[in-house]
């Protein structure tokens, strides 16, 4: 099962639309090249929200869920038949009773599915239902305002080659776990535009 972490990593690294450079290159070519003021500010909002989401994962979610992972569910147990194939189920006692009686659905797995019921019940009574919603909600919040922020900030134009690579290196990071769809390209297309135009080169 993916953790909170790695769904919120592919998140963020999924691919940002933005506008097509063919709209935006009128209004950025206006941009003096040395005017910051805009990227500066769209930087420090994405750092703000990005250290405020990894503060509260690193000292308060993950000290908090970090020594429950072994007990949460699913459970994975593999079962092997008589005629020799293994199969692998995954049980999760939240959502499926799991009949395991004489006659009952699963009552090839019953020892199985009885202790993967009992370290259900460990994982539920080990933290209050109110505080595991708590850190579930905050760590969302605060993760998808990050995700808003680097999108804002992909989106800014980039006023110089620095801000630029910046941009390039989000795309490489992103280019590992997503595809790279043509509107990203554009926009650093604009980018280019802009900083050549405002250079002296061709716009």
């Amino acid at each position: 099962m993916a953790t909170r972490r790695e769904i919120l990593a592919a998140a963020i690294a999924a691919p940002m639309i933005v506008a097509p450079a063919i709209a935006q290159t009128g209004a950025l070519a206006c941009l003096p090249v040395g005017d910051t003021a805009e990227w500066d500010a769209a930087f420090a909002r994405y750092q703000s929200a990005k250290d405020e989401d990894e503060r509260f994962y690193r000292e308060v979610y993950q000290p908090e869920t970090d020594p429950l992972d072994h007990l949460e569910p699913p459970y994975n147990i593999t079962h092997v038949a008589k005629n020799g194939h293994a199969f692998t189920y995954s049980i999760d006692p939240r959502y499926n009773d799991y009949d395991t009686g004489r006659l009952g659905e699963w009552c090839f797995l019953r020892e199985e599915i009885e202790a993967a019921k009992e370290k259900c019940a460990a994982y539920a009574a080990a933290m209050p239902a109110a505080r595991r919603d708590f850190l579930n909600r905050t760590t969302d919040e605060l993760g998808g305002a990050a995700y808003d922020a680097r999108y804002a900030l992909f989106r800014t134009p980039a006023p110089n080659l620095e801000a630029l690579e910046y941009k390039l290196r989000m795309l490489m990071e992103a280019a590992t776990d997503s595809v790279i769809e043509p509107p990203e390209i554009a926009q650093i297309i604009s980018d280019v535009q802009l900083i050549a135009g405002n250079a002296g080169g061709r716009p």
